[in-house]
């Protein structure tokens, strides 16, 4: 910060005494100043907001707005107004931008510093591997944590709800009860048959077998289970997966989270909306892409979409994803969720390729 604020001082002292602005400070390219400002910072901005223009900015800087808004760079009065529109909150120090270049997410992390309440300093920096090593780490996690609360829940709700269903058996036996009243319990019964199959779907999730998949076969058992609410919603289906790519993995794991991905895409897309399936593969492994033209998911929401019991849904479990990644991680693969807002949301299920020989690739 030091640093910051002498070579602020020095920037506008040469301003101030050439009258001459940025230009004074790229008109020797030996000046020892100019290096630093050129060496020192990946990317650096001043802004004057009371002149509101930009003071001074470097090559870096220039590069990386050339990348996201090549027409800003261009037009400087243009860039101020945009910069000051990104920087809505000058006391918050850091802000992160997302952009999409050529269908792949660009992260630009801004360190911004107030200097004499008239000045702010912009240092950018291109964090997009940094943000998606942090994401993948937190993903890990998020499938460690998954699979404690498997066990967990498993040997902690499992006893106590054979004793309720017992109970409710032993009050049904009763034939004396108001009508009523056995309503009541037979409702009792559904609601542990609901917790059944959530503890059938978490000790599935422990015991894998590994064994060579068709993709498109999946694809389309798990486009079948859920072909009542595509025709519901009239929602248009494009598919376009190789019929001869395999993977290794387990069979009701993947058509879970095949399942798990699709059904979210269906609630959250608009009667007549679409779901585009893609796959591709290399030499080691398989991706299945499922896109939707849906609201997209916000920032702030999209950070804990891994996180158990985390959801926005009314009536939902915050487990579907948790538990897709926790499986995709068991056999192998990734999951990985691509999402901006008004344009739609990418799911990206990886699995490890599978050879003619029943062998990884």
């Amino acid at each position: 910060i030091m640093l910051t604020s002498l070579i602020i001082c020095i920037i506008i002292f040469l301003a101030r005494l050439t009258n001459m602005g940025k230009s004074f400070l790229r008109c020797d390219k030996n000046c020892i100043l100019q290096d630093v400002l050129e060496e020192a910072f990946p990317g650096f901005i001043i802004l004057d907001i009371i002149k509101k223009e930009i003071l001074f900015l470097n090559k870096k800087a220039e590069k990386l707005i050339s990348e996201v808004h090549p027409e800003l760079i261009k037009d400087l009065n243009n860039l101020y107004s945009t910069l000051i529109g990104k920087i809505q909150h000058p006391e918050k120090n850091e802000v992160e931008i997302r952009h999409i270049i050529k269908g792949k997410v660009k992260i630009i992390g801004l360190t911004i510093r107030r200097f004499k309440e008239r000045y702010l300093t912009v240092i950018f920096r291109d964090i997009t591997e940094i943000v998606k090593l942090q994401e993948a780490i937190e993903r890990q996690n998020n499938a460690l944590r998954v699979e404690l609360m498997t066990s967990t829940l498993i040997h902690e709700i499992a006893n106590p709800l054979a004793n309720i269903r017992a109970a409710l058996e032993l009050l049904l036996s009763n034939e004396n009860l108001p009508e009523d009243v056995t309503e009541i319990i037979h409702r009792a019964f559904k609601g542990t048959d609901t917790i059944n199959n959530l503890i059938r779907r978490l000790r599935s999730s422990s015991k894998l077998l590994i064994q060579k998949i068709n993709i498109k076969q999946s694809i389309n058992e798990a486009l079948q289970i859920c072909s009542t609410k595509i025709k519901e919603k009239k929602i248009t289906m494009d598919i376009n997966v190789d019929e001869s790519i395999c993977a290794l993995g387990d069979q009701i794991s993947l058509n879970q989270i095949l399942r798990n991905i699709i059904e979210n895409s269906i609630e959250a897309i608009e009667d007549g909306g679409s779901i585009k399936v893609t796959s591709c593969y290399d030499e080691n492994s398989v991706q299945i892409k499922i896109s939707d033209n849906g609201p997209g998911i916000e920032e702030d929401i999209k950070k804990h979409i891994f996180t158990p019991f985390f959801t926005t849904k009314p009536e939902g479990t915050g487990l579907g994803l948790p538990l897709s990644l926790s499986l995709a991680k068991k056999m192998g693969g990734d999951l990985i969720v691509e999402s901006t807002p008004g344009h739609g949301t990418t799911v990206t299920l990886s699995l490890r390729r599978c050879n003619e020989k029943g062998n990884s690739g």
